[in-house]
């Protein structure tokens, strides 16, 4: 029985042709279709990625709005977000030349503000998350804002 499956078939001087439906089946490897699985998972983690990169930086600008508005705040340092940061955070280091005190009250005015507007909408995905540390710093504060 066995040798007949391998056996190699005599080709006919006047065959038939096969019926509507069936074609000769080919033996493949073991791993034929390992080369498609691997493109597959490939496509799906970068489109996973690029997914998680775009909900990533509409959250930073969300951020950014909330610590950019304060008055009289300068830039000390900002990391530029990266292609694979959805899984990071965004770190701001602001100067400003109010008090520590000033600066906390009015942060925390801007985002109870905020929070009113989201109670009433029922939507708070605009919201930031409260992650900010204000320091004295050269007769003002330092403020450190890590975005989600």
């Amino acid at each position: 029985m066995f040798y007949r499956f391998w056996k190699p078939r005599k080709r006919d001087s006047d065959p038939e042709p096969p019926p509507v439906g069936n074609r000769d089946r080919q033996w493949r490897g073991l791993f034929a279709g390992v080369p498609l699985i691997f493109g597959l998972v490939i496509i799906t983690v970068l489109a996973l990625l690029l997914f998680l990169h775009s909900r990533f930086m509409g959250h930073v600008g969300d951020c950014r709005a909330g610590y950019s508005t304060y008055p009289n705040v300068q830039v000390i340092d900002e990391q530029q977000p990266y292609f694979l940061q959805p899984f990071g955070t965004l770190r701001a280091d602001l100067y400003s030349s109010d008090s520590p005190d000033a600066v906390e009250a009015w942060l925390n005015r801007a985002r109870a503000e905020m929070m009113r507007e989201a109670m009433e909408s029922g939507d708070f995905s605009s919201v930031p998350s409260q992650s900010w540390r204000v320091t004295a710093a050269n007769g003002g504060s330092e403020i450190v804002v890590y975005c989600p």
